[in-house]
């Protein structure tokens, strides 16, 4: 089996906030790869091998993504333990300097930006804990999770206010602010996310499948086969 399938076949099981299609997808020449939670965002691949994404709306043209094949399910998998980790943290309309002195404390991820769910979204990562950083108008949405509280601590000589959700304060878990409204700017169209209190859309991730991502975030899929063994043994 190639190496590239080898990346999506180990990160499709693990997908519980975005979907894979239940049946084959294909408008013209490309194949629908990953539905979003509520079906409005769609990525898939052309019949070149590019990938990209659009809004799941009537005349929305697909938008190249920069990404290799194993960057673009690194992205994926990155984007699910961003919402299964216990500890987060998120802001809504963070400046520039504060983003910044984020960025400088993380290295980014070896994706490239996509549109949703917000403007210009990165993912970056700090040892065990992910961000991901969506510019929103004249300032950025943020989100920082990790599996611990301990995790994050690097957050705290920033003093930032985390205004949209904080889980030393809040015992709701990242996985639950998963209901959508769609909002629009003069330059963008963006999604957020607001809290509830059904638990039911996503649920966390059993252990095999943190192991797993856990996994593919520390090798940055630098070897399948170390990321099977890795999974494998978790499994057992």
């Amino acid at each position: 089996m190639p190496r590239q399938r080898d990346a999506a076949a180990l990160v499709e099981p693990l997908l519980r906030f975005n979907h894979v299609p239940a049946e084959p997808w294909t408008e013209g020449d490309v194949d629908v790869l990953v539905v979003e939670n509520q079906g409005v965002w769609l990525w898939g691949r052309t019949d070149a091998g590019e990938f990209v994404e659009r809004a799941n709306e009537p005349e929305a043209e697909w938008q190249p993504i920069a990404e290799d094949e194993e960057g673009f399910w690194l992205h994926h998998a990155a984007f699910e333990a961003l919402w299964s980790m216990a500890a987060s943290r998120s802001v809504l309309q963070l400046d520039q300097a504060s983003v910044s002195r984020i960025e400088d404390a993380c290295t980014p991820l070896p994706c490239a930006e996509w549109s949703w769910p917000g403007t210009r979204h990165r993912m970056w990562h700090r040892s065990g804990a992910l961000a991901m950083i969506c510019q929103d108008g004249d300032g950025f949405w943020v989100m920082v999770a990790a599996r611990t509280e301990e995790e994050l601590s690097w957050l705290d000589p920033f003093a930032l206010e985390w205004d949209e959700s904080d889980s030393r304060t809040h015992s709701k878990p990242a996985s639950d602010l998963c209901t959508h409204r769609q909002g629009r700017t003069s330059d963008s169209r963006q999604l957020r996310y607001t809290s509830r209190q059904d638990t039911e859309v996503v649920r966390q991730l059993s252990p095999y499948e943190r192991a797993a991502l856990d996994a593919l975030l520390a090798c940055e899929f630098a070897g399948v086969d170390q990321l099977r063994q890795q999974a494998g043994s978790a499994r057992a």
